[in-house]
This record gives structure tokens, C-alpha cells and sequence, in this order.
């Protein structure tokens, strides 16, 4: 099942892969034949639709997918312990899978005035609430999943990349939940503050702690 869960995790997020930046590509297209590509604006793909598309299915789908599914493969094996809760990394996997398929869906659907079904209007975190609690749902079962293996260790200590790895997660999960959720506590200057805070740490959400 260990073995499952990671293939899972890195085949998802090469799928993602081929989604965002062929949609990123068609965007750049519109710069240079506006008439010629407004044919998607009949589709209800309009460009502002269609950035939102990209940036969260490349950010959550293909950067994040990925790196999940490499902490899954490295981890067992730097504390030399075989992957523990592997079932729910696996259902958590599905459980991603279907909060970005879900998020591109109801952004092209362009539902309005649905708490839970609208596009939200802080850049990077325009996924619906529903995606959000989803999202939130697949991590905790993922860090579960890690986080029980690293206790269970059989190597007395840790490899430094271990920690990094485990500090990726934690530190996606407190910026994830500060810019999606908290930030909606606030309004005005506070609200503009948290949200430039989330949109410069969106781009590197498990990515920074493991390339320091």
C-alpha cells in the first residue's frame, strides 16, 4: 500500500503537470491572437478564469503533489521504517485529486453568491471553500501518515532531511490555513497585509523549507 500511495501522489501530480501549463500555454496565445483564440471566452473559459485554472492547478496540483509523493518515498527510508497509516495516505491522495479537480470545475462553473461553491477573491486562494476544508482534510491524513512514521523510527536520529521534510509539511499547512481561512477574519489594511503575506508564500508553499 506504501508503494501505492507514492505512485499515486506522483502520477496525480504529473497529470496536474500536463493540465497547468498547457493551460498557462493558451493564455500566453491570447497575447498573440486575441481573435483568433476569443473562442474561448464562448466556452466560459474567459483569460481571468483561465489564469485561476493555472495557478491553482499548477500549485496545488503538480508543485505540491509532487513533493508530497517524494516525501512519502524518502522518508520511510531515511528513518528506515516502512510508511505507517499508508492506507490513509493513499485515500488522502484521491481526496487531493478531488479538491483540484473540484476547484477547476466550480471555477469554470463560476457559481456566484455560494459561500461554499464561489470563487473567493484573495489571489492564489481562489479555490472554493468547499476545495479549501478538502485540501485541509488530505494534508492532516498526510501529515499523520509521516509524521507517525518519523516516531516509529528505527534510526536513533535524524537525517537533517527529515526535518525539512516534516518542516514543508508544517509550514505549507500553517500558510495554507492563515491565507485561505484566517485572512477572512479580517478587513482593509489588516486583510491586504495577510493576503500579500499568503500571495508571496503561495508560489513556494512546500518549496522553500526544502531548498533552504
Amino acid at each position: 500500500m506504501a508503494e501505492r500511495a507514492t505512485k499515486l501522489w506522483l502520477l496525480s501530480a504529473l497529470a496536474w503537470l500536463c493540465l497547468g501549463p498547457t493551460i498557462g500555454l493558451l493564455q500566453s496565445l491570447q497575447f498573440l491572437w486575441p481573435d483568433t483564440m476569443g473562442f474561448w471566452s464562448d466556452l466560459a473559459l474567459p483569460y481571468s478564469k483561465m489564469r485561476i485554472i493555472h495557478t491553482n492547478s499548477s500549485i496545488l496540483g503538480w508543485i505540491v503533489m509532487t513533493f508530497i509523493g517524494a516525501a512519502l518515498y524518502m522518508v520511510p527510508r531515511l528513518v528506515d521504517q516502512e510508511l505507517k497509516l499508508a492506507p490513509l495516505a493513499w485515500w488522502a491522495a484521491w481526496l487531493w485529486n478531488l479538491a483540484v479537480l473540484l476547484d477547476v470545475v466550480l471555477i469554470w462553473a463560476g457559481i456566484v453568491g455560494n459561500p461554499w461553491l464561489s470563487i473567493q477573491a484573495g489571489e492564489y486562494a481562489e479555490a472554493p471553500m468547499i476545495c479549501d476544508l478538502l485540501i485541509v482534510v488530505a494534508a492532516v491524513m498526510v501529515i499523520a501518515s509521516l509524521h507517525t512514521t518519523v516516531w516509529r523510527r528505527r534510526r536513533p536520529r535524524l537525517y537533517v532531511s527529515v526535518w525539512y521534510l516534516l518542516g514543508g509539511l508544517y509550514t505549507t499547512a500553517i500558510t495554507y490555513l492563515v491565507g485561505n481561512f484566517l485572512v477572512l477574519l479580517y478587513h482593509g489594511e489588516a486583510y491586504q497585509v495577510i493576503e500579500s503575506w499568503w500571495l508571496h508564500n503561495a508560489v513556494g508553499l512546500i518549496i522553500t523549507p526544502r531548498c533552504e
